[in-house]
């Protein structure tokens, strides 16, 4: 029996030390960071917290914001905030109005222009509970809040709750009232969220409506976390920020889901945006712990990555890593959003700016 008990602890260790190699390795511990980029970039300052941007057609970014570490601190906060910024002019972004009659603190975000003279829809992500984790009995923990944008702001037109509290995290639309959302984690209860998100579980997916509610209609995924259309709107794609992959799938005449290509990336992913030549452009995390310590204190800096992955309409070409820093002079980098001739704009769930960066040429 002794013998036996040995073996079956040292049996135990090695699957706990391995777990915990394959853990460090996977969040960047072992990732030695050498800062790149050639280009310059300018300080935004004056908005907390802008975790998503989009892009409309004629270069206005829509700023989604929120003191995010307060709120998650003390269950309690301001509430989130939605600017307007001109991509390339430096100048301060504005708050657009907006009036709900709950708490709202804005996620990832999509916009659905009008093919006609209809107004253009703002699609968000809300976590609309006290604070992120915190699961009450029949709370709703992220809910999609649809706007129309008019002259005055924000006008609200409708929400989409989930049919069951699965967490979702970023929105692409797909029309004036359908999307397609990102469930980082598919779990309804704070124990078995904690377990996908420290066990990399493949319990998260994707979204989107039935009927009146959003219902998960995919998934096997780890983290799924940015969510965005191609173009033409044939082509679905995925980020999973702890199983690392990028993930494409053809859209079907019924809105199903299936899998044509993925590529590994080195980093913790995050937002992605789709470029006018069809490139993918990923906010990213190196290193994964940095992120989880600058969540909770500021002045622990978390590096930035931003990758520009090619896609051809089946598979996609090799990642190149554009920007990477240390951790300044902006933490924690959640987007990239490509403008104009080698402009593009970076986001953070924290920091209290953006980057107006442009590449040299």
């Amino acid at each position: 029996m002794a013998k036996k008990a040995i073996i079956g602890g040292l049996l135990v260790a090695t699957f706990l030390g391995a777990y915990v190699l394959d853990t460090a390795s996977g969040a960047g511990v072992f990732r030695d960071i050498q800062p790149h980029f050639a280009g310059t970039c300018t300080a935004i300052e004056g908005v907390a917290g802008i975790e998503d941007i989009v892009l409309d057609s004629a270069g206005i970014a829509y700023l989604i914001g929120d003191e995010r570490r307060l709120w998650a601190a003390t269950g309690h906060g301001p509430g989130g905030r939605i600017y307007l910024y001109r991509a390339g002019s430096y100048a301060p972004p504005v708050a657009l109005p907006y009036a709900i009659n709950w708490p709202f603190h804005p996620h990832g975000a999509s916009l659905y222009e009008s093919p006609d003279e209809s107004p253009d829809r703002l699609f968000v992500v809300n976590h609309p509970n006290e604070a992120d984790g915190r699961l009450e009995a029949g709370s709703v923990t992220s809910q999609i809040e649809i706007f129309d944008i008019t002259e005055t702001g924000l006008q609200y037109r409708k929400s989409f709750m989930p049919n069951e509290n699965f967490s979702m995290n970023d929105v692409a639309a797909t029309g004036p009232e359908s999307f397609y959302a990102s469930v980082d984690r598919g779990s309804t209860s704070n124990l078995g969220r904690m377990a996908e998100t420290w066990l990399r579980l493949a319990r998260a997916g994707v979204a989107a409506p039935v009927g009146d509610k959003a219902h998960q209609v995919l998934d096997g995924l780890t983290y799924a976390n940015g969510v965005a259309l191609s173009g033409d709107g044939k082509t679905l794609f995925v980020s999973e920020t702890t199983g690392h992959r990028l993930i494409a799938y053809a859209v079907g005449a019924d809105g199903g889901l299936a899998e044509i290509a993925s590529v590994k990336l080195e980093s913790g992913l995050d937002n992605i945006t789709v470029a006018a030549d069809g490139s993918l452009w990923i906010a990213a995390h190196p290193k994964l712990f940095a992120f989880l310590a600058h969540a909770k204190d500021g002045s622990k800096r978390s590096p930035s990555e931003i990758y520009r992955v090619p896609f051809d309409g089946e598979k996609f070409g090799a990642p190149e890593s554009l920007y990477l820093n240390d951790g300044d002079p902006i933490s924690g980098a959640s987007v990239a959003v490509p403008y104009g001739d080698g402009g593009f704009l970076i986001g953070s769930v924290f920091d209290p700016r953006i980057l107006d960066c442009q590449r040299d040429q």
